[in-house]
Formats: structure tokens, C-alpha cells, sequence
């Protein structure tokens, strides 16, 4: 996954209106609001991102461990609360490790490519790494 920063910590001078007013004044759920829950047990949530060219999924708080792994590549963006925004490029097969067990990570994605990206994440709900 290759990542160039848009909008550096700090500052949300490059933010559209609309998605900083989103942030500070509408709740923000936990885990991956938006996303369709394909399979859940007392260990995993899995999850399934499908989004359009276009199409963003509103920020939620990711607070446990987390992977994902990206069926058709694309390029997205995130805004994360302190003002940062990245652009991703991401590879079709690509896997990431995320550690935010207890950290209460926000973030938004937003599908900024020409394509459908798809975006499999499985969630560890109790497991400690």
C-alpha cells in the first residue's frame, strides 16, 4: 500500500466543509459503520467494503485489532481526527495488520479511484497480539 499525505496533523485546511462539519457534530459508531457484516462469532467479525467510484463510508471508531485484505485494488482517502488526510493506492491482494486494540482510532474511506474497490476485514474481537 503506497500512501502520500494530502492535509498534514493539525490543520483542517484542506478538509471539505461537509466532512469536518460530519465529524464534529454526528455521532461516530464504533467499528466499520457502513460496512456489511458477513460472519460473526464469539472470536471475528468479518466484514465486507464494496464501495463506488465515488461512494465513502462515514467515520467510525476502530478500537480492537484488525486485518484486511483488498480483492480489486483502487485508490481511496482518509480523514483522520487530527486533520490528516491520506490518499492510498492499494494493490488487488494486498494485506495490512492493524494494531488499535483500545486505542479508539476514527477515520473515514472514501473510494477516490475509477473503479470498485472491495475490502475484506476481519476483526479480532477478544485476541491480544
Amino acid at each position: 500500500m503506497k500512501a502520500v499525505e494530502l492535509n498534514p496533523p493539525g490543520s483542517f485546511c484542506n478538509w471539505k466543509p461537509s466532512t469536518l462539519e460530519e465529524l464534529k457534530n454526528n455521532s461516530i459508531a464504533d467499528s466499520f459503520a457502513g460496512a456489511n457484516l458477513l460472519f460473526e462469532n464469539e472470536y471475528v467479525k468479518l466484514w465486507d467494503i464494496t464501495l463506488a467510484p465515488g461512494e465513502r463510508l462515514p467515520f467510525s471508531k476502530k478500537n480492537t485489532n484488525y486485518s484486511w485484505t483488498c480483492l480489486s485494488g483502487g485508490q481511496t482517502i482518509s480523514h483522520y481526527t487530527d486533520g490528516t488526510i491520506r490518499m492510498y493506492k492499494i494493490e488487488k491482494g494486498e494485506t495490512t495488520f492493524f494494531q488499535f486494540k483500545n486505542k479508539h482510532h476514527v477515520s473515514d474511506l472514501e473510494n477516490v479511484g475509477k473503479n470498485i474497490v472491495v475490502i475484506h476485514i476481519l476483526e479480532y474481537k477478544h485476541e491480544d497480539f
